[in-house]
């Protein structure tokens, strides 16, 4: 059976969830925004605080590695393009440094680097851009949960709502079903909304039809009942 109330309870809540998710990614699409600035900043911090450390000579092999949760590789070369410092041993960036900030895509994902020639070196700082995007969910998820908490709220309320505008329906249905077969006066419009206005026309356009032909039923038995009284008197 299709309910009208349900429809539009149906209908309401995916118009409802559509304005959620595109409010969705317009919170990650700034969220990343604002990430991506910040997380340039301290790239850019990181390297250059590390113009004034000392490294070693030539370098092999990497060092070995650093705490797991550090996000951040560092390289490091000298003037003449040897390599003196690699801070991940399993990275596979570029072995050559591109100066300023550039994204770079590897087997391991893309990565942002940031790259800057101090004194007599060069330092490289990059960071996956996953943690950027990890980052940007994070905050995305923690700005709407709320909203989406309130989800089920929003769909008792609307229940609630197209019930109540529904109830001038349900009392001419009620005045409809409740009248007496011979009962042909025209339905009351007070109260009824405008979109029922049409149905409350037709019913009384219907009534009044019905009663005509019921006049002229009525009038045609009269008829013939005197019809066959006189040959009969």
């Amino acid at each position: 059976m299709n309910s009208l109330r349900r429809t539009l309870l149906m209908s309401l809540l995916a118009a409802l969830v559509a304005v959620f998710l595109a409010g969705a990614l317009a919170t990650y699409t700034a969220a990343r925004a604002e990430i991506d600035g910040l997380m340039d900043y301290q790239l850019r911090q990181l390297a250059l605080s590390l113009r004034d450390q000392q490294f070693g000579g030539p370098v092999a092999t990497p060092l070995a590695p650093p705490e797991e949760s550090l996000d951040f590789v560092i390289q490091v070369w000298d003037s003449s393009g040897v390599q003196l410092y690699l801070s991940r041993p399993h990275s596979s960036l570029p072995s050559l440094a591109q100066l300023g900030y550039s994204t770079v895509r590897t087997p391991e994902g893309d990565w942002r680097v940031y790259s800057v020639p101090l004194r007599d070196r060069v330092i490289q700082v990059a960071q996956p851009m996953s943690v950027r995007s990890s980052m940007a969910a994070d905050a995305a998820l923690r700005t709407l949960l709320p909203l989406l908490a309130v989800v089920p709220l929003f769909g008792a309320l609307i229940w609630y709502l197209v019930g109540r505008g529904l109830r001038p329906l349900e009392r001419l249905a009620r005045d409809v079903a409740t009248r007496r077969p011979d009962s042909l006066e025209p339905l009351r419009a007070d109260h009824v909304p405008d979109e029922a206005q049409p149905l409350v026309r037709a019913l009384n356009h219907l009534l009044d039809r019905l009663g005509q032909a019921l006049a002229v039923q009525r009038a045609f038995v009269a008829d013939a009942a005197h019809e066959l009284r006189t040959p009969l008197a």
